[in-house]
């Protein structure tokens, strides 16, 4: 999937974007005629604080609402209610996300990818439904929707 950029903010987005997850404004460019589900519910901006990317590969940080989490650094982790899950204390309450929801992780290329991981209630990256085993590239600032209401944005730092 090519980048593109926001016409509004500038913020790097995948082809298949139809509303940018950093102003929400409407993309035109890109769409193959296909309007996703819905559109993403905003998520406030975190304090970062000091956080940066460290030598190695990118850092990888799931921000949602009442939480984030940073993922570890060159592994792959599953996203969901499953104990061993780096996302667990933000999830485990969540009934509709699987114990294995969807799994995340950087290629032999430093790019980070999704895949869901056949859950039940689906995963979704900027309002589009992702195949289960299939890897989709992520970029900094993807909407991430985990079933129909875990709602958050994935943060890339290189």
């Amino acid at each position: 999937m090519a980048a593109l950029s926001c016409g509004t903010c500038g913020l790097h987005i995948g082809m298949q974007v139809l509303i940018c997850p950093g102003c929400g404004s409407v993309q035109l460019a890109g769409t193959g005629g296909h309007a996703p589900e819905s559109r993403p519910a905003p998520v406030p901006e975190p304090d970062r604080g000091g956080w940066y990317a460290a030598p190695g590969g990118p850092d990888i940080r799931l921000v949602f609402a009442w939480g984030e989490v940073d993922l570890p650094r060159g592994t792959e982790s599953v996203i969901g209610r499953d104990p061993a899950s780096p996302a667990f204390d933000l999830l485990a309450d969540r009934e509709a996300v699987s114990r294995c929801h969807a799994r995340i992780g950087v290629d032999e290329q430093g790019e980070v990818w999704i895949a869901d991981e056949g859950s039940v209630n689906g995963t979704y990256l900027d309002g589009w439904v992702l195949r289960p085993g299939e890897r989709v590239p992520v970029h900094d600032g993807a909407a991430l929707r985990l079933a129909a209401d875990v709602e958050g944005v994935v943060r890339i730092r290189l």
